[in-house]
């Protein structure tokens, strides 16, 4: 927190960690772009964006197979606003069931449940898996932004408080729901990679004008829904220059719906 008689208080900023090969952020660790927060004389709050964090491995053209990428720790981006952003690149990224944690599937690999995309106070969710990114049979997506809500006592706070310890995490709901951007790809170029699938039955559902990205390598496979009432929804195969055969594609299966409607 900072005090009445300062300067607005400074956003969150960036936190960048990227390797070719292995990438390693243990459980416990805490990496932290959250925003600040200014009391005026009159006791008014105003808060400042949240930055991002970007965590990325395997980024070399060629792999030797003997890669690890680990993601544990506290990943946090709240504001009072405008939240921070996460991206995430691993080898295979399976979105599956409706929890909030991420877990560790093999040596490059992360599972990752539905409701991971409403944790952190993120606003915009960016995951890559070089190999392939799975959106399994039945697994929703529907991101709620966790907002800090300012606590009476925070106005009698020091300059430079911990400001976490003077709010309250305030879930948007559908009422004043803030738009959440969601980018799910696979960038991966080589044989065998750059694989996108959205099951049958599986369904991302964000706010209202958000953005939805989907792109790969090689092929993205669609027959779930993605609806984002009045907003964009992208779907892209950008295949290396040696890659431009028949087998890349995007596919709108039967049960497909993209929904960019209107509504009040």
């Amino acid at each position: 927190l900072d005090g009445a008689t300062v300067a607005a208080a400074v956003a969150g900023g960036k936190v960048t960690l990227k390797s070719d090969h292995s990438l390693t952020v243990e459980s416990g660790s805490t990496v932290n772009v959250s925003g600040g927060v200014t009391v005026s004389q009159a006791g008014a709050f105003a808060g400042t964006a949240a930055g991002s964090i970007v965590l990325e491995g395997l980024n070399a053209s060629s792999l030797t197979g003997q890669e690890t990428v680990k993601i544990g720790g506290q990943l946090q981006g709240f504001s009072m606003g405008k939240g921070g952003s996460l991206r995430i690149k691993t080898g295979s990224i399976v979105i599956d069931g409706d929890g909030t944690a991420l877990t560790q599937s093999g040596n490059t690999g992360l599972t990752v449940g539905g409701g991971f995309f409403g944790e952190g106070g993120f606003q915009n969710f960016d995951l890559d898996g070089r190999t392939s990114l799975t959106l399994t049979e039945g697994t929703r997506i529907t991101p709620t932004l966790k907002v800090w809500q300012a606590k009476a006592a925070g106005r009698g706070a020091a300059t430079g408080s911990d400001t976490a310890t003077f709010v309250a995490l305030d879930p948007r709901t559908d009422i004043v729901r803030n738009a959440v951007g969601i980018a799910l790809s696979s960038s991966g170029t080589e044989l065998g990679s750059g694989k996108l699938t959205l099951a049958s039955g599986s369904l991302i559902n964000t706010g209202p004008q958000a953005t939805v990205a989907l792109s790969a390598g090689h092929t993205i496979d669609i027959d779930g829904t993605v609806h984002s009432m009045g907003g964009t929804i992208t779907a892209s195969v950008k295949a290396g220059q040696s890659d431009a055969d028949a087998g890349n594609h995007i596919n709108l299966g039967e049960h497909a719906t993209l929904d960019v409607s209107g509504g009040r």
